[in-house]
């Protein structure tokens, strides 16, 4: 039976080669983004857009405190983010307002 590692490399570079990668990395913040950031800051902090050609993730916080809290942890979500995307796709966070 073949690797599951090798295989998941080999479609990796297929879908880096195609240019789809980053595409399907952002998709995966709008789709998994409870699963990815906790529960508890799910509630709060939403992600908004995010720019595949420079990395950069749109979040919106629903209220002040909690504007000024993402931009106090933005590196460290970045990394945490980048690592359970298994890729470095996130260079940057923008911290926008939403209104519900």
């Amino acid at each position: 039976m073949s690797d599951p590692k090798k295989i998941d490399g080999l479609v990796k570079n297929v879908l880096k080669e195609l240019e789809l990668w980053d595409t399907i990395q952002g998709n995966r913040l709008f789709i998994e983004w409870e699963e990815l950031v906790g529960e508890n800051l799910a509630k709060y902090i939403v992600p908004v857009k995010f720019i595949e050609e420079n990395g950069e993730l749109w979040l919106g916080a629903k209220d002040p405190i909690w504007r000024t809290q993402l931009f106090n942890i933005r590196e460290s979500l970045i990394s945490s983010l980048n690592e359970k995307l298994n890729d470095a796709v996130i260079k940057k966070i923008r911290i926008v307002d939403v209104f519900e």
